[in-house]
């Protein structure tokens, strides 16, 4: 359980964090869109309520995302607009693991604390 619901073994689980970040050397450019590829970006692994796994990549924040406050970490609301929208997150889906971090065992304040730290480096949303 826990995180390796979408750690893409036998390549069923989803595209692997390095996939998420990395660009064939070809395509790298080194102008503008250099730029764009070092933005920081936090990988979500959530659990979806028919069992599958789904990774959800964030740039910016607030994620948008209300959190039930007990274990495990289940989305209540996603905003309109938000982040997690942009992201495709939707409501009743279940973190599982923040930046390929397993919350699970955590209580919730100390998953909330991971979830605090990996997306305080996101970029603010501009309004």
């Amino acid at each position: 359980m826990g995180a390796a619901c979408c750690a893409g073994e036998d390549g069923g689980g989803g595209a692997q964090l390095s996939e998420l970040k990395a660009a064939p050397p070809e395509k790298i450019d080194y102008g503008q869109e250099a730029e764009q590829t070092s933005e920081y970006t936090m990988v979500i692994d959530f659990r979806l309520p028919d069992g599958s796994c789904q990774k959800s990549s964030f740039t910016r924040r607030p994620l948008g995302l209300d959190i039930d406050k007990k274990m495990p970490m289940t989305t209540m609301r996603v905003r309109d607009g938000s982040a997690g929208q942009a992201a495709g997150v939707e409501v009743g889906w279940v973190i599982e693991a923040i930046q390929g971090q397993s919350i699970e065992g955590m209580d919730f304040k100390d998953a909330y604390e991971v979830l605090k730290k990996a997306s305080a480096d996101l970029a603010e949303q501009s309004p």
